[in-house]
């Protein structure tokens, strides 16, 4: 640990940088770590850069494992973790050791991904100290703040914060000048991710058989009564002769989630429960997939890339591309909705194939280069 922090840090005065380019990664959830790790390996490349990898142990063995798949260890590892925290004791947590790292802050470009609590305050924490801060993924957004819960609020008050936002998608760009951000702040790269799925690919497409039902629920606004409705549509889905798949659950690590499973879902001989996958295996299972059953943000963005018709339990999505890619369809009510389109997509195959067209709609695979390339060229000479 460093010394406290002093006076002339946290004033948040931003002194000139040195030359050369000093970058500092706060991360702290798998997702993170895969979305982040491309974009550290192309600054890995450039001799110029220098490079923190700071890990808030929001998800500490998960967010380790995603980063040694890709060869990357952190050069920092917080003490964050604790049983059953609430957010603002992990945010407590965060900030305080943070404040106690002894960083160039003043010197350096501090970049978070996303949305998540690690993501908020280590950019919170980047600006306090002097950092200019970066956003990557930014600009998503739904209509409503509580939606999803909390990371709706986290992406709108890091655009407050950051210097450079690095855009996925026209839309998200879009978003943030409609609330003022100027456009000479925005950058639209593409999504990291698609980056991460190439690189962490080991099938070819045209080898990998479709067989595979997939489904992956964690979302707070989902847990208890909407879980419980999914998996019992699911169970029943899943028993029913005409469906020959093969059913498996990503488990996810938060135990509220699994807690709304209904029971005849857990003893469902034809479903099998997996724990999260290290990501090359996911890669490899998402190949598999011929439908996605989900609630997650980032699978909707792999998913349109490699054309798997996906399902998504929500209310709303702060993807709409996905959805007019064809790819992905909101269910915004199970119990009416849900059992006729897993049985449509599964068994009319001339739907299936309309609904099964890739899109690089979300990146192509080149976002990181172009990410490092625009911090290059605006780093001091």
């Amino acid at each position: 640990m460093s010394t406290n922090v002093s006076e002339s840090k946290q004033s948040g005065a931003r002194e000139t940088f040195t030359p050369g380019l000093s970058l500092i990664f706060i991360l702290g959830t798998r997702p993170e770590a895969i979305k982040l790790a491309p974009v550290i390996l192309e600054a890995q490349k450039q001799k110029e850069i220098e490079i923190e990898i700071v890990l808030t142990g929001q998800h500490p063995e998960m967010c380790i494992t995603a980063l040694e798949s890709f060869g990357i260890q952190p050069t920092r590892v917080m003490n964050t973790v604790k049983h059953e925290q609430t957010i603002l004791q992990l945010t407590a947590k965060i900030l305080n050791e943070l404040s106690n790292l002894n960083l160039k802050w003043k010197q350096s470009t501090v970049l978070v991904q996303g949305d998540t609590t690690s993501a908020l305050f280590g950019a919170y924490a980047g600006f306090i100290m002097g950092s200019k801060v970066v956003h990557i993924e930014a600009g998503l957004r739904t209509s409503d703040s509580r939606i999803p819960f909390p990371e709706e609020i986290n992406r709108r008050s890091i655009s407050r914060i950051a210097d450079i936002h690095f855009c996925a998608t026209e839309l998200n760009a879009l978003n943030l000048q409609k609330e003022g951000i100027s456009k000479n702040q925005i950058h639209i790269t593409g999504n990291t991710v698609i980056d991460a799925l190439v690189k962490a690919t080991t099938t070819e497409i045209h080898e990998s058989k479709r067989d595979v039902v997939l489904v992956t629920l964690h979302r707070r606004e989902n847990q208890a009564k909407v879980i419980s409705e999914v998996t019992r549509i699911i169970d029943a889905v899943a028993r029913e002769e005409k469906v020959k798949h093969v059913w498996k659950v990503i488990k996810h690590p938060n135990p509220a989630t699994t807690t709304g499973y209904s029971v005849d879902f857990l003893n469902n001989p034809r479903i099998e429960f997996l724990n999260p996958l290290p990501y090359p295996e996911m890669v490899s299972m998402l190949r598999r997939t011929k439908l996605l059953i989900t609630d997650s943000g980032g699978f909707q963005e792999e998913a349109t890339y490699l054309g798997i018709p996906t399902l998504i339990i929500r209310n709303e999505t702060e993807r709409p591309e996905a959805l007019e890619s064809g790819v992905c369809t909101l269910i915004k009510d199970p119990v009416k909705e849900l059992k006729k389109a897993i049985l449509e997509l599964l068994l009319d195959e001339k739907l299936y194939l309309q609904r099964s067209k890739p899109s690089n709609i979300f990146g192509d695979a080149e976002a990181s280069p172009r990410i490092i390339n625009v911090l290059l060229e605006r780093a001091p000479q």
